[in-house]
């Protein structure tokens, strides 16, 4: 979605509208109804415990991809800052 305009109202009103939308599909995945997926397991807040494999993992994922894909991907990741690089 696009804003006419390029200033700054129009990039906040863009950025209300976003919003609006993500609270829309937060209400409707709160409304649907169904059991939960069998196998389903909650992860802890930092991933499985495996953090080395993980960001092995996670650079592996970046490799070739532009800068800014390569930031969602490490975020996608959940690793603790103060382990990455970390020996």
């Amino acid at each position: 979605k696009t804003a006419a305009g390029g200033d700054a109202l129009a990039r906040t009103l863009l950025r209300l509208d976003e919003a609006q939308a993500s609270l829309r599909l937060v209400a409707a995945a709160q409304a649907a109804d169904g059991p939960a997926p069998t196998g389903a397991a909650a992860e802890p807040p930092r991933g499985n415990g495996d953090g080395e494999a993980a960001r092995r993992a996670a650079a592996a994922a970046m490799v070739g991809s532009e800068w800014a894909t390569a930031l969602v991907i490490a975020a996608s990741f959940d690793l603790s800052a103060w382990r990455v690089g970390a020996a």
